[in-house]
């Protein structure tokens, strides 16, 4: 199985689009569901912000896959982190252009900022940070979640018109939803974080409460000014 997923990884050498790289691997006939699944992780862990956030990237993504995946050549690690250099090169180049990140700072703080991008299944993991005041108790989340562009695109032309349907922003893991709309004539804005464990413990951060004409707006421009990528 690993011998197959090494010899695709090995095998890729379309580095004028090196984000393909992914698409070409699991395109490959000698590849089982299995195996698949396995490169996700694979792909997940070369990915993963923690790695090229500070210091020296491509050696800490390497290591990482040593540690992780002992069973990885020399040189499909070294593929591995150059497709993913390229991913993260170009995901900061967006930051860098444009505003890749949400913030609201009432009725509570939200800070929703991208970590990484899919163009598979066009999606953003992103760093979501919430803090809720109210009655002299504070409640802070703080986490990371994949959310699809689709959706994102969804909401942000529904606060246009919550007076007809709520508009709604949700994780792909159905685990963050927040949502603007009317109930009784009124201008609503709720948030809801749950988590559940494997054991089946369940966490659950919620906000609810009325928004006036200023704060919807406050919204929407902050939504507004978040930069499409995609």
């Amino acid at each position: 199985m690993q011998a197959n997923i090494i010899a695709a990884i090995e095998a890729f050498d379309a580095w004028a689009q090196p984000w393909t790289l992914l698409d070409d691997v699991m395109a490959r006939p000698t590849l089982t569901s299995a195996d698949r699944e396995l490169v996700q992780k694979v792909w997940q862990e070369a990915g993963d912000a923690r790695h090229w956030s500070h210091g020296d990237g491509a050696r800490d993504t390497g290591l990482a896959l040593q540690k992780h995946f002992p069973w990885l050549t020399e040189r499909a690690r070294d593929q591995l982190v150059r497709a993913a250099s390229y991913e993260w090169r170009r995901v900061s180049a967006h930051r860098q252009d444009g505003k890749m990140e949400l913030k609201l700072k009432r009725p509570f703080h939200l800070h929703l900022d991208v970590l990484e991008t899919d163009d598979r299944i066009p999606s953003m993991h992103m760093r979501v940070s919430v803090g809720m005041q109210q009655f002299g108790h504070r409640f802070d989340y703080r986490g990371s979640l994949w959310f699809d562009c689709y959706v994102w695109d969804a909401f942000a032309s529904g606060l246009a018109s919550i007076e007809e349907t709520a508009a709604e922003l949700v994780d792909m893991g159905g685990r963050f939803v927040l949502r603007l709309g009317l109930e009784s004539g009124a201008s609503l804005i709720s948030l809801r974080l749950e988590h559940v464990d494997m054991s089946g413990a369940v966490c659950v951060l919620a906000h609810r409460s009325l928004i006036d004409l200023d704060d919807l707006a406050y919204v929407r421009r902050q939504v507004t000014q978040f930069d499409r990528w995609w």
